[in-house]
């Protein structure tokens, strides 16, 4: 197993002649749960990557601190790191599902591990945590009721990350 820097996976994005290069990033996307509904972001201005765009969060690629002793991915490790620094939650043990379906993002060039989880944070907490983040990889967050998801697809759309779209088709909530 093999970790780059994001900065080829970001060059093969944005020069498809480089699609030689042959990275292949693995994702993991959270579809986070809290007590009041679908934790979103907004990608900010200053990300390399789909900018000013929401999506399901946290999300973010494997890393060297992601490998187990005995050499086995920790989705676990990924997704509680990727869940204190982009949102400001340190919980160490969300209730992590199962991952629910790994899905080609061929808009990134990567592969993405769904990972359903639950925290007991409410909206306003989850809003509190996002305050005390350690990166600004996003500028808002949003806690959706699930009922309200589609409202919330209509009123942002195009601007939701492709790969959000499709996990929430594949969860029934568009």
């Amino acid at each position: 197993m093999k970790f780059n820097s994001y900065k080829p996976f970001y060059a093969q994005n944005h020069a498809p002649a480089l699609d030689e290069i042959g990275i292949r990033p693995l994702a993991c996307t959270g579809v986070l749960r809290c007590a009041d509904g679908l934790v979103f972001a907004r990608r900010s201005d200053s990300v390399m990557l789909n900018q000013n765009t929401w999506e399901l969060a946290p999300s973010g690629i494997f890393d060297e601190f992601a490998v187990n002793p005995d050499g086995t991915l920790s989705t676990q490790t990924t997704f509680t790191n990727e869940m204190a620094e982009e949102l400001g939650i340190l919980e160490k043990t969300p209730q992590i599902q199962e991952v629910l379906v790994a899905l080609e993002d061929l808009q990134q060039n990567s592969i993405d591990l769904i990972v359903p989880a639950k925290v007991q944070f409410s909206a306003k907490e989850i809003h509190s945590h996002f305050r005390s983040r350690q990166t600004k990889e996003y500028s808002k967050v949003a806690v959706v009721r699930e009922n309200d998801v589609c409202d919330f697809v209509t009123m942002y759309s195009p601007d939701i990350v492709p790969i959000s779209l499709e996990i929430l088709d594949i969860l029934n909530l568009t």
